[in-house]
Formats: structure tokens, C-alpha cells, sequence
């Protein structure tokens, strides 16, 4: 369950690759994932959103001491607004 490896692996690709690391979390709460589920034409089984919902709190713990140049983690509040920029360093 830990995907503390994995998000390793993408920031030295992007260092390696002249860019900073920057991790972008979508903390959307697992009641509002349900109900969108509910809308999709091929739904997924509650046990998967609450799985994923389980890697998001642990992602919170984490991510701040792994290493990324930037952190944001976008919420129902911001996620709208929220724009990207990639540029090399």
C-alpha cells in the first residue's frame, strides 16, 4: 500500500530530466468520490474508493518529508482555480 517508492521514482525522473519535483495531491473526500461514482456510466466498487482514500491520508502524512521542491494539495475549495505551469530549471 505504500506509494512512497513510486512518487521516488517520478521526482528523480523529473530532476533527471532538468525539472523540479512537484507534487500536485487531489484531497477530494471519499463522500464526494461516492456520489460522482454513482453519476459514472462504468462505476467502481466503494471498497476501491475507500482503498484509495486510505493511500490519500497516508499521501498527506508523507509527501511533505519526501524530498518534492513544492507541495500543493488541492481541495474542492481551490481545485478549480488551480493552474500549471512546466517549466525546466
Amino acid at each position: 500500500m505504500d506509494q512512497a517508492e513510486p512518487r521516488r521514482r517520478l521526482r528523480e525522473l523529473a530532476r533527471r530530466h532538468g525539472y523540479l519535483g512537484c507534487l500536485l495531491i487531489f484531497n477530494v473526500p471519499p463522500a464526494i468520490c461516492l456520489q460522482r461514482n454513482e453519476g459514472r456510466e462504468r462505476k467502481v466498487e466503494e471498497y476501491v474508493i475507500a482503498y484509495h482514500a486510505r493511500l490519500l491520508e497516508q499521501t498527506l502524512l508523507d509527501a511533505p518529508n519526501e524530498g518534492w521542491e513544492q507541495v500543493y494539495v488541492l481541495d474542492e475549495g481551490n481545485m478549480g482555480d488551480a493552474k500549471v505551469e512546466i517549466d525546466a530549471v
